[in-house]
């Protein structure tokens, strides 16, 4: 995926995050509290990642040798094969992988740049 180019989140990814987004419309609405479409994207898909992100019984091995492939690149590259995974794979399946990098750092950036990526790109 070069820059110019919009991920595909699946369609059940998609739909999760969308369907925290509206739940964080209501709760901002409830509150009082300003409705930033950014910001409420970011906190949809953190939260989506985090439930999403149970990897299943014994499949720990192939995120492994996956992160180990991209472990040894600059930052940017990590994000964009990060997201690449998160395409082909699914966001959760992406999430476990950015924790086998073992830097929080570049997981938290992979959540920032999943929220941009779907908040610039929703269809």
């Amino acid at each position: 995926m070069n820059e110019m180019e919009s991920p595909k989140f699946l369609e059940k990814d998609r739909a999760g995050i969308e369907e925290r987004v509206e739940l964080k419309k209501k709760e901002y609405a409830e509150s009082g509290k300003e409705f930033v479409p950014n910001e409420a994207a970011k906190e949809a898909v953190h939260e989506y990642s985090l439930n999403a992100a149970e990897p299943p019984a014994g499949g720990d091995d192939q995120r492994q040798k996956t992160a180990a492939k991209f472990k040894d690149e600059p930052h940017a590259v990590q994000i964009e094969e990060l997201m690449k995974i998160a395409e082909k794979e699914g966001i959760a399946y992406a999430v476990n992988v950015a924790k086998h990098l073992g830097n929080p750092h570049i997981l938290d950036d992979f959540h920032d740049r999943l929220a941009f990526e779907f908040s610039q790109n929703k269809e």
